[in-house]
């Protein structure tokens, strides 16, 4: 998502950030949670279960989670579990992301590609 800005960018999305590690089988958030963060997989994965069926769509290093009920403010839609290998994220919370992107719209266009991609994955 951040691949492409300029080192300005992403000293700004440094310095508002915090690191989490999970432990493996760790519940990192679960369907119906009203949290407000968005979580950077650094190492690790996790397993997001989707649906009624519960679906698993895992997740790895370089890909984030909680953007669309952050970006909504909605609940979350799906229950995401910390891989075999537990998970090593950066956590960033919606007032710190929103003013980001306020103030770096190419911020909000890399996010908007990489989920135009996931949306055609699916």
């Amino acid at each position: 998502m951040f691949a492409k800005l300029d080192v300005a960018d992403v000293e700004r999305i440094v310095e508002s950030i915090v690191e989490r590690r999970y432990a493996p089988g760790e519940v990192v958030f679960r369907r119906g949670d009203l949290d407000d963060d968005l979580t950077m997989i650094v190492s690790g994965e996790v397993a997001l279960s989707v649906g009624a069926d519960d679906k698993v769509i895992v997740r790895g290093p370089g890909e984030f989670i909680g953007e669309l009920a952050l970006l909504r403010r909605q609940p979350r839609s799906v229950t995401v579990t910390a891989g075999p290998d537990g998970m090593h994220g950066l956590v960033m919370d919606r007032r710190m992301l929103e003013a980001i992107l306020e103030e770096r719209p190419q911020i909000a266009a890399a996010m908007l590609r990489t989920l135009a991609e996931r949306l055609a994955q699916a």
